[in-house]
Order: structure tokens, then C-alpha cells, then sequence
């Protein structure tokens, strides 16, 4: 069972930040769903680790702001 979750949580976290971008794309740019999902893909070529280090970042810093928020 936790095999399976691995092979099921890991690739999804790694997916999510490759096409992170797509909203984006296709928004800003008015680009098609399949364009943006390749350009997505491409433009997050090698940056994969950054985009999942700030993502892990953000975190603590979201929490930071709701407690300053109830103070």
C-alpha cells in the first residue's frame, strides 16, 4: 500500500509542477489547452526543483501570515 502511494503521490507532485504554468498560458498568452500544456512542459524543463522548493516555502510562509492574521 505505501509502494503504491509512492507511485501515485510522487508523479502527481512532479506532473503538478511541470505544468504549473498552463493557467498561465493560457490566459496571458490565449493560447490552446494542448500549446500550453507543451509550453508549460518546456518552460519548466530544469527548474523542477526550484518551482518544488518555493512551492515548500510558501507553506511556513502562508502559516506565518494566518497567525499574524489572528493577532
Amino acid at each position: 500500500m505505501i509502494i503504491g502511494l509512492i507511485f501515485l503521490i510522487v508523479p502527481g507532485i512532479i506532473i503538478g509542477i511541470r505544468l504549473i504554468f498552463t493557467w498561465f498560458l493560457i490566459i496571458d498568452k490565449k493560447s490552446s489547452a494542448m500549446v500550453a500544456i507543451k509550453d508549460s512542459w518546456r518552460m519548466t524543463k530544469g527548474y523542477s526543483w526550484t518551482i518544488f522548493g518555493m512551492a515548500l516555502l510558501a507553506i511556513p510562509i502562508v502559516l506565518i501570515g494566518f497567525i499574524l492574521l489572528l493577532v
